[in-house]
């Protein structure tokens, strides 16, 4: 039975008999590895932060308010004289909550920074009867001190 449970992990992970823990390696190998893996997270971290850039920089292409104006009507003049990306994303959000989207209002809201805060009232009783018990006495035992 046992057997075949190998096999059939086996099966599953194909290349995985000659992975080695690194619990199980020197330290130099160990530091070798952990360094090579924060060297690939720094990588990932600066194509992370370029695709920010970029959507950063898409985000405020001017755009042709004549076109604005064919598109949106006379709700373009909202955007002003040079409207961007974010400008006209930002109207079609307003317009589409304006139609009764409920998500649309709520990211309009959340954006313009009128989010609801939230409230949690939270009652912790972490003294048992015996905690109380106790601190009585150590009080009647200080008094008692306090009187001598």
């Amino acid at each position: 039975m046992n057997e075949n449970n190998d096999l059939e992990n086996k099966k599953k992970h194909k290349g995985s008999e000659n992975l080695i823990p690194l619990a199980s390696r020197s330290p130099e190998e160990q530091f070798a590895i952990r360094s090579k893996g924060g060297r690939n997270a720094m990588q990932a971290n600066k194509k992370r932060k370029t695709a920010q850039e970029a959507m950063q920089a898409l985000l405020s292409v001017e755009l042709d308010p004549t076109k604005l104006r064919e598109r949106y009507g006379e709700d373009a003049e909202l955007l002003g004289e040079n409207p961007t990306l974010l400008d006209a994303l930002s109207l079609a959000q307003v317009r589409e909550a304006q139609e009764g989207s409920t998500r649309a209002f709520e990211a309009v809201r959340d954006t313009a920074g009128y989010q609801p805060t939230q409230k949690v009232n939270a009652e912790v009783n972490t003294m048992s009867d015996a905690d109380r018990a106790l601190l009585e006495k150590v009080a009647k035992r200080m008094q008692a001190d306090k009187e001598n």
